[in-house]
């Protein structure tokens, strides 16, 4: 299984992901991690890592939720 929830910001996405995936007992894949290098949101990851991040999750995990 292979979901992806897209949107604008604030209208719940990582919410029903993270539920979904509690549920379906599948990775939750929080592409917030991939644009943050840190917990504040201050500085962001270049583009290329935030690639391979993405990449290496997907070809890891045969099921996920991407939010």
């Amino acid at each position: 299984m292979k979901i992806h929830i897209i949107g604008a910001s604030g209208t719940g996405k990582s919410t029903l992901a993270k539920f979904i995936s509690e549920q379906e007992n599948i990775k939750w894949i929080d592409t917030d991690h991939y644009l943050w290098k840190d917990d504040f949101f201050t500085e962001n990851n270049q583009v290329e890592l935030r690639r391979v991040m993405y990449q290496h999750d997907i070809e890891t995990n045969s099921n996920y939720i991407v939010s």
